[in-house]
């Protein structure tokens, strides 16, 4: 019995270490819209350059999770020192939920979903119901057009923006700064 009890003692230690670091160092700036230098990607040894055009400096990742999600990230600094960040992943209807799960986790909230030509717009909607007539609806716009395709769905959390996006064959979820840097 007390070889058990010190197996579940090493296992929920284990398990509250790695709960602690969500996420790999780079990621929380852009959860957050901070600005991010360049130069904390260039001089990283997991990072390569992977630029398309001289005009956007690009920097890639290698795949990593994002909660239970493996995604790899795309970082594209543009000359007016502005910066997103794309997680790229495989569609399937388990890692759509999983990264909007990943989403709500972070803080984020749900602001604007379009599936194929079908739009819901929550702000437009808290203004003529409450938040759980709203939420109700939502839910159910989601249900409706799961299987409807290209989809967006727009969250914000504090100055950070999130657009996931599906085609239905791959998923990107770009994070942008919602203001500008002072």
């Amino acid at each position: 019995m007390n070889k058990w009890r010190w197996m579940s003692v090493a296992v929920m230690a284990c398990w509250s270490l790695t709960s602690t670091a969500a996420h790999p160092d780079f990621l929380p700036p852009y959860l957050l819209g901070q600005n991010v230098d360049e130069a904390a990607f260039a001089e990283r040894s997991d990072w390569i350059e992977c630029s398309e055009m001289p005009s956007v400096k690009k920097w890639c990742s290698e795949p990593f999770a994002y909660y239970a999600t493996t995604v790899w990230a795309q970082v594209a600094f543009h000359h007016d020192r502005s910066s997103e960040m794309v997680l790229h992943a495989d569609y399937s209807m388990h890692n759509w939920s999983q990264l909007q799960l990943g989403l709500r986790k972070d803080g984020f909230q749900l602001q604007h979903a379009q599936q194929d030509q079908a739009t819901f717009d929550v702000a437009q909607q808290m203004q003529i119901q409450s938040w759980q007539a709203t939420d109700k609806a939502l839910v159910v716009f989601l249900n409706q057009h799961a299987r409807a395709f290209p989809k967006t769905l727009i969250w914000r959390h504090q100055d950070a923006q999130a657009k996931l996006f599906t085609d239905g064959s791959d998923i990107t979820l770009t994070f942008t700064r919602t203001v500008s840097a002072p």
